[in-house]
């Protein structure tokens, strides 16, 4: 329980940050080029100052540092620090930091993005990590197509010819040829948050985030809201059928129907939708009060709840 309600906790920050994000629209356009410039290790100061962003890296009586690590293999001489943080390189190696990028070839190395950053043998994500199996030929991150961009440059997705990557793995439903970001993740089939499937892609209208219908409709006077991305969305298998749930309620449109639907059986799991989207299926679960007292709770345990009479169902 005590980890389920962390990760619902960090849905929900993620959420509020986001939405205040993009209250304060930063107006750029999708073909923003990464500036960078790589700065010799003579214009590096004495000591690491927070509020600059090439300060990561000193140099002091010849010696490289990042945030005051000492590089001891790193060649003074050669040395240059991205102005995009994180980044160093020199005649040897490629740094993180204090950090030796294994594999990576110096004389190759090209920043693309926040989080992004190539050689001609491999792709590297924020900190140096390896991508397996990303080809550094058609690799390129996934930028906004619309200027409602928060931060063109860290987006989170990447994608080259066979593959949409979220942060450093794949996300396998994905189809790179029609993977967007406008303004949300999305391909010809679905919906993303990170590399997860919240719904089909005929969900969106008007270019919004989500159909206006959801926040309406799923959203009564009075009641605790329904957010779409904080709690595990569920979808039938023609996608006809969409379900979203909070604490104590599930919300389920019927697109073919035409139909929204509000059911006072919400749970901490979510909601699960069959794949004719005629039943739903939930999980009580015991609460982190009844828990800690030692308290019962015989009514926990998976439902069905059929759409068509109401009917519910313990199934386990």
């Amino acid at each position: 329980m005590k980890q389920e309600n962390i990760y619902i906790g960090i849905a929900l920050i993620t959420l509020i940050i986001l939405g205040s994000a993009y209250a304060v629209i930063m107006q750029r356009p999708s073909s923003a080029s990464v500036q960078i410039e790589w700065r010799p290790a003579s214009t590096l100061p004495a000591s690491y100052v927070v509020s600059q962003s090439y300060t990561w890296y000193t140099l002091q009586d010849n010696a490289i540092s990042c945030m005051g690590t000492p590089l001891p293999e790193a060649d003074a001489a050669t040395f240059v620090a991205s102005s995009l943080d994180g980044y160093g390189k020199d005649k040897n190696y490629v740094y993180w930091c204090n950090l030796v990028v294994a594999g990576a070839d110096p004389a190759t190395f090209t920043i693309l993005s926040k989080e992004y950053a190539k050689d001609e043998r491999s792709v590297f994500y924020v900190g140096g990590y390896s991508i397996v199996g990303a080809d550094p030929a058609t690799f390129a991150p996934v930028l906004y197509s619309s200027p409602e961009a928060i931060d063109p440059l860290q987006t989170g997705y990447g994608k080259d010819k066979s593959h949409v990557y979220s942060n450093d793995h794949v996300i396998p439903e994905a189809d790179p040829e029609t993977f967007v970001l406008s303004p949300v993740a999305k391909d010809k089939n679905w919906i993303y948050l990170n590399d997860t499937v919240v719904g089909p892609v005929n969900l969106i209208t008007d270019n919004a985030e989500y159909s206006r219908v959801l926040p309406a409709t799923c959203n009564p006077a009075g009641a605790e809201p329904i957010l779409p991305r904080v709690y595990p969305t569920a979808f039938s298998a023609d996608g006809s059928v969409i379900g979203y749930a909070n604490y104590f309620r599930i919300c389920v449109i019927d697109k073919k129907a035409d139909t929204v639907e509000n059911f006072p059986h919400g749970s901490e799991g979510g909601v699960s939708i069959s794949k004719d989207g005629s039943k739903i299926l939930y999980f009580k679960y015991q609460s982190e009060g009844q828990a800690m007292n030692g308290i019962p709770c015989p009514d926990c345990g998976q439902y069905s709840l059929d759409r068509a009479t109401g009917k519910v169902q313990k199934i386990q």
